[in-house]
């Protein structure tokens, strides 16, 4: 459709529809900067022309006409209405101002309009209709165009933030498939299975966040969370934070390697956010406290139940019963203890197996041993006992099993209390 309008343009005479607040005036424009005209000449003269294409307006701009290849501008309609001036933008980067009814401004900025305030722009322009004098010189153009990125950015609210489902625009651009977003569909399902239901575009897969109903209760919002441990709190009417936590919601502090995005059906207050840095803070703060308020008592529940359990903990029933052998393997777990700087200490050990498993050759079939299965029973320094799970062996000389020995431990100590051991 862009090359059908293209050709019309160096083809057929100008005509046009217009949808935008005010038309482009067609005709000639002197221009402040030389652009490039026939041949790839420099001219200070552009032709400038609306069209329709597919029910976006759209403003060609060309060097000469016929035989130039134009730069195609589409209407920003968002941006128009709030700065209350006509905005287009080209595929190629290029913004488009209406400065007044007869003159225009272009500027390549170093970011998008309305994601923050302009610094610098790497190309600017001014056209004045033929016939009428150009209204700004270099430092007016740039400072205009710099302006208009200021007060888009300090628009302050422009829709009434409601709570609920629908459009939200996004402070941070999502990526999905390697195309970026800002903005995004929220659904809120209630319950039997309430959740939040987050999709950046119309084909892009959803994620599904569910409600958690104890870390609503603490924080005082309604928390939701998808299967990564990313989450998501409906901190105020028409505005969620989304964070990463990684899983560490609950169990760590917020710290530097987590981080958040903001969603709001107000594009005015993502646009406060993303320019003040104070603004920033307050949601990193509000991060910081939800994840201390959550994890200090999750940490306390999960030291209630280990509590618990510990009390509630005995040793593993004992299997083959052999003094002799159970001194023999109490030695050789204290020799590994000390091998390996244990801080417990081993009162005795014991085993689970009924009896030794032998142990023979691959290859020949000759015993070289036997193993078994055991408990290690350990006193630590905080005042508790525990065991290991462990298996022990003995070597065969020939005649008779020698040498008993640690094979290995099984990972992890079981707490219980010293009046249980």
């Amino acid at each position: 459709m862009r090359i059908l309008l293209i050709i019309s343009l160096l083809i057929f005479p100008l005509t046009y529809s217009v949808n935008s607040s005010a038309a482009v005036a067609e005709g000639l424009y002197d221009t402040l900067n030389p652009e490039r005209g026939r041949n790839g000449q420099p001219t200070q003269k552009v032709f400038m022309k609306m069209a329709d294409m597919n029910g976006q307006s759209v403003v060609a701009v060309v060097g000469c006409n016929p035989g130039c290849v134009p730069v195609v501008y589409s209407y920003q309609k968002e941006p128009s209405e709030t700065l209350g001036r006509d905005i287009y933008f080209s595929k190629a980067g290029i913004y488009l101002f209406a400065y007044d009814e007869n003159s225009y401004v272009t500027a390549i900025p170093d970011a998008q309009l309305g994601m923050k305030e302009w610094s610098r722009l790497v190309f600017f322009n001014v056209y004045a209709k033929q016939g009428t004098a150009l209204p700004l010189d270099k430092a007016g153009a740039m400072a205009f165009a710099i302006d208009q990125s200021k007060k888009i950015m300090n628009t302050g609210t422009l829709v009434e933030q409601t709570r609920g489902s629908g459009t939200y625009h996004i402070a941070s651009p999502v990526k999905v498939s390697g195309k970026s977003y800002q903005t995004a569909t929220i659904e809120l399902k209630d319950a039997p299975n309430k959740s939040l239901i987050f999709s950046a575009c119309e084909r892009c897969p959803n994620d599904t966040f569910k409600f958690l109903t104890d870390e609503s209760s603490l924080t005082g919002t309604e928390t939701y969370m998808d299967s990564r441990g990313n989450v998501i709190f409906d901190v105020k009417d028409g505005v969620f934070v989304w964070a990463k936590f990684g899983r560490d919601f609950g169990k760590k502090e917020w710290g530097k390697r987590h981080y958040f995005n903001v969603y709001a059906k107000d594009i005015g207050y993502i646009r406060g956010i993303r320019n003040e840095k104070s603004k920033q803070d307050s949601v990193d703060a509000l991060m910081s406290e939800y994840a201390l308020t959550v994890k200090t008592e999750m940490d306390r529940r999960r030291k209630e139940k280990n509590e618990k359990k510990v009390a509630n903990q005995t040793l593993p029933k004992r299997g083959m019963q052999n003094a002799a052998l159970e001194s023999e393997i109490t030695a050789a777990a204290q020799r590994w203890a000390s091998n390996w700087k244990w801080k417990e200490s081993i009162p005795y050990a014991y085993f689970t197996s009924a009896d030794w498993r032998v142990k023979h050759h691959p290859l020949t079939g000759i015993v070289t041993g036997r193993h078994i299965r055991g408990i290690i029973v350990m006193k630590r320094q905080d005042g508790l006992c525990s065991f290991h799970y462990a298996s022990f062996g003995q070597d065969y000389d020939g005649s008779q099993f020698v040498s008993t020995h640690m094979l290995g431990l099984t990972p992890g100590q079981i707490k219980l209390s010293c009046d249980k051991i």
